[in-house]
């Protein structure tokens, strides 16, 4: 369910931080990886939840980022 949520706040922390790319990067790592380490030092290994989603959240913005500045989406949208 956390990494559900989290899955949602690119876009309002894009809206927030827009001109400044490497600034919202490093907030949404904060917002996947910090409780992926709590949950991890709490409980002395890490969830599988936390291993797959993390990565595949972080992968699946940057394919949707890059696919998102190409011509044949600017055309559609």
């Amino acid at each position: 369910m956390l990494l559900g949520t989290i899955s949602l706040t690119p876009f309002p922390i894009g809206r927030l931080l827009l001109p400044a790319e490497p600034l919202f990067w490093l907030v949404y790592g904060l917002c996947l990886f910090v409780p992926a380490t709590v949950d991890t030092v709490r409980h002395r290994r890490l969830h599988p939840v936390f291993g797959c989603g993390t990565p595949s959240l972080v992968l699946s913005l940057d394919v949707v980022w890059r696919l998102a500045l190409t011509p044949a989406w600017m055309r559609f949208a």
